[in-house]
């Protein structure tokens, strides 16, 4: 077995559920940790437990406390490490450069009005066959061949072939 929480452990019981336990500490590192056991019953157990170790095995967990210790058998326990401050800490975000801060900051300043943010469609869609916003409506722009086909007949009924009925 080996120990996944460390101090102050809190037992959450999420609604609906009768045989899944979490609990939610942090490690010995400090890391926040959730242990999450699947088919064990831990209904005896506070809401909080104080100065306790938990040590995860294959087949449940011991839960170790001044008070005494305990063992809960369960079908399956998942471990889950919350390593963003961790990454965070080692890997720390990069500040984007002044000049491209103070661009976004004019843009999203003035793209409050609506004739900015006409201006900035038309300078994304600039190049596109078809525009954006017809294509999200789905209409199709008719090329000026076929905008006239209809034209070319007129009303002329003549033009679509004989007018009279064969006898």
């Amino acid at each position: 077995m080996r120990t996944c929480l460390e101090g102050e452990v809190r037992i959450l019981r999420p609604p609906g559920t009768v045989l899944r336990t979490v609990l939610s500490g942090r490690d010995p590192a400090g890391i926040p940790t959730e242990v999450e056991l699947c088919g064990a019953s831990c209904a005896e157990l506070p809401e909080v437990l104080r100065d306790v170790r938990v040590e995860v095995g294959a087949s449940g967990v011991r839960i170790i406390a001044p008070a005494g210790e305990s063992a809960y058998r369960a079908l399956s326990v998942h471990v889950h490490h919350d390593l963003s401050a961790v990454m965070r800490a080692v890997i720390p975000p990069r500040p984007a450069p002044p000049g491209r801060r103070l661009l976004f900051g004019l843009l999203l300043r003035l793209a409050r009005y609506p004739v900015t943010r006409w201006l900035l469609r038309a300078f994304k869609n600039r190049g596109d066959a078809l525009p954006a916003a017809d294509t999200e409506r789905l209409e199709s722009i008719a090329s000026p061949a076929t905008a006239q086909l209809p034209e070319e007949g007129g009303e002329d009924p003549a033009a679509r072939g004989p007018d009279r009925m064969p006898k």
